[in-house]
């Protein structure tokens, strides 16, 4: 397991590759941002997490007001109960008792 407290605030060039490099003033913004629109226009908001996969981003927007998670697959549903989330829908259909029983599983 990589210590991420220990990544935080480094050069890019010291960092290991893949790495998530994330500007937290423009990422608050954007949540807000959205939260904003969401709000004005009267909808709730579940954002997608293919993109960014990142459980502490979705953390952050749950906070701002997003009511779930969308995840396209099993194994990206997996990853975020594990992260502790609890309202997350699958969008994808579910094909085959493999994963279905891995979906079904209670974390």
């Amino acid at each position: 397991m990589i210590d991420t407290d220990a990544c935080v605030r480094q050069p890019k060039d010291v960092l290991d590759t893949p790495s998530l490099l994330i500007d937290l003033d423009v990422l608050a913004a954007n949540i807000a941002r959205m939260a904003a629109a969401c709000r004005e226009a009267g909808v709730s908001w579940r954002p997608h997490i293919t993109g960014k996969k990142t459980p502490e981003i979705v953390r952050r927007q749950l906070a701002a007001g997003a009511i779930g998670v969308i995840c396209a697959k099993v194994g990206e549903a997996e990853v975020m109960a594990a992260s502790g989330l609890r309202d997350i829908l699958t969008a994808n259909q579910i094909v085959g008792a493999q994963q279905i029983r891995r979906l079904a599983r209670r974390r």
